[in-house]
């Protein structure tokens, strides 16, 4: 089961007809993993944004969900929704077919679901080799990262390294604070009891 405790900040609400019009437009069949998430969350951010693995060891940082139809820091641009995203990538053979971006990285990648098994691959998408043909910059530029999208989401987590750098600069920012608030009170004569 998917999580949706997880995102915050989504769009627009869609409907199982939002969808159907969707994957008219994209002359697709959305993974049904997908179409759930997407019926409870159209795009947004996650507060457990870090995915990684030890074997072989390798992380990535989720930026944010791609929305389909809405979007409304850039009022609907279809180039900033999910239909308009995949047909430019598509139609420009820098993407393929069978992928389906639904979320970007940290690195300018997109995080994928092949729309024909359903595993989640992120897609280098500014690591193009002119040496190479089409098909081998495809091959080259997905990384396999899940074999579904509920594995993925559930694998995601919270960045340790900076968790650990805010509690450094939390209890630096509380210690100022302190010092500020006890200076003021002997300023004006009151007691101060530790």
């Amino acid at each position: 089961m998917i999580n949706i405790d997880n995102f915050y900040d989504y769009e627009k609400k869609l409907t199982d007809k939002d969808l159907n019009a969707c994957e008219q437009k994209l002359g697709i069949t959305i993974p049904d993993s997908l179409k759930q998430l997407y019926l409870n969350c159209n795009g947004g951010m996650v507060y457990k944004d870090i995915w990684k693995t030890t074997v072989p060891p390798y992380k990535l940082q989720v930026f944010n969900f791609i929305p389909i139809k809405y979007n409304k820091a850039f009022k609907n641009d279809p180039d900033f929704i999910m239909e308009g995203i995949a047909f430019k990538h598509w139609d420009d053979k820098k993407l393929p077919k069978e992928l389906l971006p639904f979320a970007r990285d940290l690195s300018n990648g997109f995080l994928c679901i092949n729309i024909n098994t359903g595993a989640i691959y992120q897609y280098l998408r500014l690591e193009w080799d002119d040496t190479l043909n089409t098909e081998q910059n495809f091959k080259k530029n997905s990384i396999y990262l899940s074999d579904s999208l509920e594995n993925f989401l559930n694998s995601l987590t919270y960045d340790e390294e900076q968790d650990q750098e805010e509690t450094v600069e939390d209890i630096s920012a509380s210690i100022l604070i302190m010092e500020k608030y006890t200076t003021i009170l002997l300023t004006h004569g009151q007691a101060i009891y530790l």
